[in-house]
């Protein structure tokens, strides 16, 4: 990422408040790729993936929450965040619980909107020197681990319980050895692995209160640790 400018996809089927935001995106120093409709933004995310999506929730066709949805199936590292003029607190909730990164209601200050995209993309988009230190021991070149490690960054960077899981031989004592050092705080507890067969090829990570950044897994969680 060292030289290149951060990208944000931003959708909004109202071509006013697009123009708008995307202004203000691109005064902040963002690449904003900004498109009408969900379709749109799915072919756009397949030529070029942006490290954070900013997405109108009430849009004809597909909606905020159905492209979310469709993003998340294949990029659930991917922070998205919501605007809607119609949100509710239930609503809110349960977009978060699903693993939206934010959902901000309009009309919002521009600083919120600036200050939730910069958060998103500290997340999504470490500095270079930051990634190799607390991800040095594990070299890849798999979409899939690269996924999968910047969910555990963003769940090192929460307070929430953690399980690392997966079959023998899939990174797991790497992962854990990652983990301490990605934490906000220098002090972490002592990490357990899940030696059971997990579903997927590669090491996963579950959290129990970082929906967005969690794993299925047919098998209990046995570990646990926590970053303060």
């Amino acid at each position: 990422m060292s030289g290149e400018i951060p990208k944000v996809l931003l959708v909004d089927d109202d071509k006013d408040l697009l123009q708008l935001i995307a202004m203000r995106l691109s005064a902040a120093g963002y690449n904003v790729n900004a498109v009408e409709s969900g379709e749109a933004a799915l072919a756009s995310l397949a030529v070029s993936r942006p490290q954070v999506v900013v997405t109108d929730l009430r849009m004809q066709g597909m909606d905020g929450m159905a492209l979310f949805d469709a993003m998340h199936r294949d990029s659930p590292s991917l922070p998205v965040v919501i605007l809607t003029a119609h949100g509710t607190i239930p609503e809110a909730v349960s977009a978060t619980r699903r693993g939206v990164f934010s959902f901000l209601t309009k009309p919002f200050e521009p600083k919120v909107l600036l200050d939730t995209v910069a958060e998103a993309m500290r997340l999504s988009s470490p500095p270079t020197g930051e990634r190799e230190s607390w991800r040095g021991e594990i070299i890849t070149r798999s979409s899939a681990m690269e996924d999968l490690l910047a969910q555990a960054r963003r769940v090192a960077a929460s307070d929430a319980s953690v399980c690392i899981f997966g079959q023998s031989g899939t990174g797991k004592e790497l992962l854990a050895r990652a983990f301490p050092k990605a934490c906000s705080s220098p002090s972490s507890s002592g990490i357990r692995k899940d030696r059971s067969p997990a579903p997927s090829p590669i090491a996963g990570v579950s959290s129990r209160r970082r929906p967005a950044a969690r794993c299925s897994s047919t098998k209990s969680a046995t570990c646990r640790s926590r970053c303060r």
